[in-house]
């Protein structure tokens, strides 16, 4: 039993790098495929997403604000996927993310709706904070860069 205790209560530095890559490339993998969606999905697509930015008061360029959606979900997956530029890529995200939440909760949404965007955000904020970790292109070019 103290031996199944040992295991499951296991902890490192590196398997703490290794579940940050595992969670990077799967939130990347994810927000690649959403953001190539936004894209396939055409110009009537692009102006729904875009119209979310009527939540904020900005009524002008509907259009351009989708695509800067679809290119921040679709590049900031690449650069978590890869762990390139893992903090800039995190910051458009969160911008993605708070439009999205702002969107929903102004529409009256219930949690089972909003709850997803919300949940993205958080993780973002994780990603923005702990930077992309050992098994990144962020650490193999400034490899000073992880707090030891």
């Amino acid at each position: 039993m103290n031996k199944f205790l040992d295991l499951i209560n296991y902890s490192s530095p590196e398997l703490t790098q290794k579940a940050l890559l595992f969670m990077r490339v799967c939130v990347g993998l994810f927000m690649i495929t959403e953001g190539s969606l936004k894209f396939m999905g055409g110009p009537e697509t692009l102006k729904w997403v875009g119209s979310a930015m009527q939540n904020f008061g900005i009524y002008f360029w509907p259009m351009a604000w989708g695509i800067l959606a679809a290119s921040a979900e679709f590049f900031g997956g690449l650069g978590l996927l890869l762990g390139l530029s893992t903090r800039l890529a995190t910051i458009f995200l969160i911008c993605v993310m708070i439009v999205a939440l702002r969107m929903h909760m102004k529409n009256g949404d219930p949690i089972a709706v909003f709850g997803f965007p919300l949940m993205m955000l958080v993780i973002f904020v994780s990603f923005f904070i702990m930077g992309g970790g050992k098994y990144s292109l962020d650490y193999y070019f400034n490899p000073t860069s992880l707090l030891k």
